[in-house]
């Protein structure tokens, strides 16, 4: 049996679509996973100090390097990769790609957090957005801060190949459960509600403002925070703070309709 090649995977947590994405990956590669905890902003110099000898003694081992979207954690591995001609993958998930000063979101309006990607983008083999709008769009929807927003439009001379891969689902887990569906309902799903701008980037707003417009409806939020006002205000909007994964589908499949909305 052929010997299994090595690739490291690069992170700064562990979330859903980390973990989704080593399971791909260890079907075809022995994966190595490295946690850069950025949560404690004072430690930064000391996990950079840290992943430099890390990289140093192993970086000979992989045959490329993996990193879950972009930050102060994919400096040192895009210039080893170069300096030791490993190739280096940057999954690109959106945040790297934006600057909203207006609502305080995006890596690229703070300036050293900025120098930080480009220098990434520019130096990684192969950048892997989730989608071609974070290469370049107008936003003609919320053109506050910026006409055009995406990793051409702040970074025009980043020549890096770029290839989408689209977020993936199990299509057979998220499929309609039979159950009978309620006329005229709605239903999202966000995490992050606590913060206010994440209640306007993911359209939050709209869903009130729907529900206000037609009281006939009704409306479902999964993820607001306990204690929130959040819906408090509509008699047919509820709420819920979390939803075990495994109850979601039959949830969706009660309602007509689902909002996936974003600045």
């Amino acid at each position: 049996m052929a010997k299994q090649e090595k690739i490291l995977v690069v992170y700064s947590y562990r979330a859903s679509f980390v973990a989704k994405d080593i399971a791909i990956l260890s079907k075809k590669y022995i994966v190595d996973e490295y946690l850069f905890d950025v949560s404690k902003k004072y430690l930064l110099p000391f996990l950079l100090i840290k992943q430099f000898f890390f990289l140093l003694f192993n970086i000979g081992k992989y045959k490329y390097i993996n990193s879950q979207l972009v930050g102060y954690y994919t400096i040192l591995p895009v210039l080893f990769g170069r300096l030791f001609n490993v190739k280096t993958v940057l999954l690109v998930g959106g945040a790297e790609c934006f600057s909203f000063p207006s609502i305080q979101y995006g890596n690229l309006r703070k300036p050293l957090l900025k120098w930080a990607t480009k220098l990434s983008f520019n130096n990684a083999s192969l950048l892997n957005p989730v989608h071609e709008s974070l290469v370049l769009q107008d936003l003609i929807y919320y053109p506050v801060d910026y006409p055009k927003q995406g990793i051409k439009y702040f970074f025009p001379n980043c020549n890096t190949p770029v290839h989408s891969i689209y977020n993936g689902y199990d299509t057979n887990k998220w499929k309609p459960s039979g159950v009978t569906r309620t006329p005229n309902s709605f239903i999202t799903v966000a995490m992050g509600l606590n913060m206010h701008r994440t209640y306007l980037r993911k359209g939050i707003d709209l869903v009130e403002a729907a529900a206000a417009a037609f009281p006939e409806y009704s409306f479902t939020i999964i993820g607001v925070p306990q204690g929130s006002s959040i819906g408090k205000k509509y008699p047919n909007i509820t709420v819920y703070s979390q939803v075990p994964n495994a109850e979601l589908p039959a949830m969706l499949s009660r309602h007509e309709f689902y909002f996936q909305l974003s600045i």
